[in-house]
């Protein structure tokens, strides 16, 4: 769970309270003297003048209550920069999965934020290719210092992996970890950034922190294993790294289908519940299909 803490002024105290009067909860201890719940978030206050934050969405909270979060900074190197990690095709039938891991300067976010840098999913196809290119030419041009981990499993491959350890999370596990590894080398030449330090890595969550490194740990050597310091449901609506990663990820994805629909001369859905995806599925044959889709998926069975 996600929480911020800062001390008010008077004059802050008194905006908040105004601001969540009609949001009020009991105060669950006599040191509070105020406690709201907005957007499924608790905001509590205490007697000290101490205002605590809590909950899914910290940020559009305190974005309500007009109320900055400092410049995160590391007493040694300065300020704080992310990796964020996220993956494509988990849910799609067709095409193997893509997984990203994006590092983005702290000096960079403005420059993104103004190519239109935010959660893949509210943008088109069309905006997904136009800010990967545009990324990777300001990247080519040396005018961003953003470095991209990239691992791509193809079906076969992916279907390979799954026949082995029967569990996607597994798969999606070792594929995060293989891009951020590949990140972690590149900034590891670079003086400036130190992991752990003023470099940290955000993972879109989608299993809990325990469960992701026993995956890890089953099936990686130890010395290849990447740390992550944060992991956040909906990262990428949090993170701008982590948006950037959604983004790039969505374009190789995006490339990979579209390879897979020229080959096979029809173009191939998104997703799985559309009834096309069916019948291009029954015209492959079961045979072929493995180069194309997902074998576990119930599709599967549910062929002719």
């Amino acid at each position: 769970m996600v929480s911020f803490t800062k001390q008010l002024t008077p004059k802050q105290f008194d905006f908040v309270k105004s601001k969540l009067c009609k949001y009020q909860i009991p105060k669950t201890t006599e040191h509070m003297v105020f406690a709201a719940q907005y957007l499924q978030t608790k905001i509590f206050i205490y007697k000290t003048m101490k205002i605590l934050v809590q909950g899914k969405n910290v940020e559009k909270v305190l974005q309500y209550l007009t109320i900055k979060k400092p410049i995160e900074i590391d007493d040694q190197y300065g300020e704080i920069s992310y990796i964020g990690c996220d993956e494509v095709g988990t849910g799609d039938y067709f095409g193997g999965i893509v997984c990203i891991a994006c590092f983005v300067p702290k000096k960079d976010e403005q420059t993104l934020k103004r190519l239109g840098v935010v959660d893949s999913k509210k943008l088109s196809d069309e905006e997904i290719l136009k800010i990967t290119r545009k990324v990777a030419e300001l990247q080519g041009e040396k005018k961003i210092g953003i470095e991209v981990g990239y691992k791509s499993v193809e079906p076969k491959e992916y279907n390979i992996l799954y026949d082995k350890c029967k569990n996607a999370n597994i798969i999606k596990a070792i594929c995060h970890n293989n891009a951020l590894s590949d990140v972690c080398k590149l900034l590891k030449k670079n003086k400036s950034y130190k992991l752990g330090k003023n470099v940290k890595t955000v993972m879109d969550q989608f299993v809990n922190k325990n469960k992701y490194y026993e995956y890890l740990n089953k099936n990686c050597k130890p010395n290849s294993i990447s740390e992550v310091n944060i992991f956040e449901t909906k990262a990428e609506s949090k993170y701008i790294c982590v948006a950037l990663a959604s983004i790039i990820a969505r374009a190789f994805f995006i490339n990979q289908m579209n390879k897979i629909s020229q080959d096979l001369g029809i173009q191939v859905p998104f997703g799985s519940t559309d009834p096309k995806i069916r019948k291009i599925a029954s015209c492959i044959g079961r045979v072929y299909l493995n180069r194309y889709v997902k074998l576990h998926f119930r599709i599967t069975k549910e062929l002719n």
